[in-house]
């Protein structure tokens, strides 16, 4: 079971009519959810799978041409029932940028492109205190530690040191307390757009936001590891790592997926082409075999990690965008 969010979708008689089509032509749609009243953005699942949460828009903005948003939601699903079992009315005043479950599924993680991080508890759907960071600088990302002792979030910074330079900063902090635990200012370097900490805790990777330059952080001095990813080359849209931690895998700018061993530095294979616009997302499956796609050219696609080879033809496809998708655990 995954879950597909088109980045437009909302309840409407097309969007109902493109439901029927994909029933009809793709039988592996196992449940479509309805709820949302404007775009969705976002979708995870709790690490349990019993609960499904996505992020939309209660009120869009005046111009849904550029997809302004002035209030977000968020909506809890039961996976087993498909029922909605609660609307939730953000603090967030834009569209929801992250959506993350903490690994024991206690606490629920938002983050928005004013700035602010919302921590929910899950139990009771309710935000623990006053969001963090508020106006502080987009959120362009954020992962929990594996141990859940941390969160890592990302941080787009306008104007830092006059002119129209562009900053980054990352924050490091507790789910629990909300104290900041560290800041790692990037002074006159782009922001990290794509996090990823390895399974065993040890080490992060960080890719800069539109430019071809990746980083791995020793989370134990929170330094740079030196010579890591020095051939590196492609401009990163999205990534993941392996439930191995061994291997990455790089959802780029020219459309083309690439893996790369973490152990030897090395890349391990490509797929050139693997859409025909803008990759949104990528995700390992929970066992390593697979990698699932999504991106602008509307498609949702399945790779094989050993071969590299499709995994039959694009079984969803949506007349918009595809911003987000979810292994269920």
């Amino acid at each position: 079971l995954l879950s597909v969010e088109a980045y437009h979708k909302a309840d409407t008689l097309q969007s109902r009519a493109s439901l029927l089509t994909t029933l009809t032509y793709k039988p592996n749609l196992l449940r479509d959810f309805y709820g949302h009243q404007g775009p969705v953005s976002n979708v995870a699942f709790s690490p349990d799978g019993e609960l499904m949460v996505t992020a939309g828009c209660s009120l869009p903005g005046p111009s849904r041409g550029n997809m302004t948003c002035e209030q977000g939601e968020i909506l809890f699903w039961s996976v087993g029932s498909g029922e909605l079992l609660e609307v939730v009315i953000t603090p967030h005043p834009v569209f929801i940028s992250n959506l993350v479950f903490s690994p024991d599924g206690a606490r629920l993680v938002s983050s928005d492109w004013n700035g602010s991080i919302v921590v929910w508890d899950v139990v009771s759907r309710q935000p623990l205190g006053d969001p963090l960071f508020e106006n502080f600088g987009r959120v362009l990302d954020l992962v929990f530690s594996p141990d859940g002792s941390y969160c890592v979030s990302s941080h787009e910074l306008l104007n830092t040191g006059g002119g129209n330079m562009i900053s980054g900063e990352l924050r490091v902090w507790d789910p629990e307390t909300l104290a900041l635990v560290k800041h790692i200012p990037m002074v006159f370097t782009l922001p990290y757009g794509n996090l990823a900490i390895t399974p065993d805790g040890s080490r992060m990777v960080a890719a800069y936001q539109s430019a071809s330059s990746v980083s791995l952080w020793d989370l134990e001095t929170w330094e740079k590891i030196p010579g890591a990813f020095e051939d590196f080359e492609e401009v990163v849209r999205s990534m993941d790592i392996s439930p191995d931690g061994s291997t990455l895998v790089f959802g780029n700018y020219d459309n083309s997926l690439l893996l790369w061993d973490l152990d030897t530095m090395e890349p391990v294979g490509n797929i050139v082409n693997a859409h025909t616009d803008l990759i949104n997302k990528v995700v390992f499956s929970p066992d390593g075999h697979r990698i699932i796609s999504v991106g602008e050219d509307q498609a949702v696609r399945l790779w094989d990690t050993a071969t590299l080879e499709p995994i039959g033809d694009p079984f969803a496809e949506t007349t918009e965008a595809l911003n987000d998708i979810a292994f269920h655990p």
